[in-house]
């Protein structure tokens, strides 16, 4: 692209995979992958186009992160992860360039209206409809990070808001949100229960 444009104004590093599964049941290669698309893909990318930005002194990087970067999430520890990662790299990447002219900004939407957030199991939690973001608001959010020179933008506001009590009074929001995730949990151990029970039955009847 540098060859063909000669420079690189904004980089959006936008590439991202996930899924929803207890940590324990999640194979290794699949955190690999989602660590390698989710955080080093960015950094790969932005690696390549920072020595010409610093060379003019000029250039804006946006990371597309997740409120999951911002919370830990029931069943999503490797997606989390990966998007922790990026939310402390782009903290420590605005430290480093913004005195060379570069901006960095790091998007984190809430629940968006794609594939990503269909088809989960009964017993994940799931956000109601009217609690989900379109991929619109989210285009608007990143526009708006670059036309205002903003660092972080979290959307919507209900999550900002979650956001902001979990970094003002993390015992209590934890302890909420234990509370709320039980539930699923509960549920989830009881249909495992469910299945082994039906299993042996079945078993049993063949002996």
């Amino acid at each position: 692209m540098l060859a063909d444009y000669g420079k690189i104004d904004v980089l959006i590093n936008n590439a991202g995979i996930g899924m929803r599964k207890p940590f324990v049941e999640t194979e290794l290669d699949t955190i690999e992958a989602m660590i390698r698309v989710n955080f080093l893909g960015a950094a790969y990318c932005t690696h390549a186009v920072l020595p010409s930005m610093i060379a003019r002194k000029s250039g804006h990087i946006v990371n597309i992160s997740s409120g999951a970067g911002k919370i830990g999430t029931l069943n999503m520890s490797a997606y989390c992860a990966s998007k922790f990662a990026l939310n402390g790299w782009s903290e420590s990447l605005y430290y480093e360039l913004r005195p060379l002219g570069i901006k960095v900004s790091i998007v984190c939407p809430g629940p968006v209206k794609t594939e990503f957030n269909r088809d989960f199991r009964d017993t994940e939690p799931k956000s109601p409809p009217r609690l989900l973001v379109t991929p619109e608001v989210v285009s608007r959010e990143i526009i708006k990070a670059i036309e205002k020179d903003k660092f972080e933008v979290i959307t919507p506001r209900w999550l900002a808001f979650l956001c902001a009590l979990q970094r003002l009074m993390p015992n209590l929001f934890r302890a909420f949100a234990q509370r709320k995730f039980r539930q699923y949990i509960t549920a989830a151990l009881a249909n495992d229960t469910q299945l082994t029970t039906t299993g042996t039955t079945k078993a049993d009847r063949h002996l």
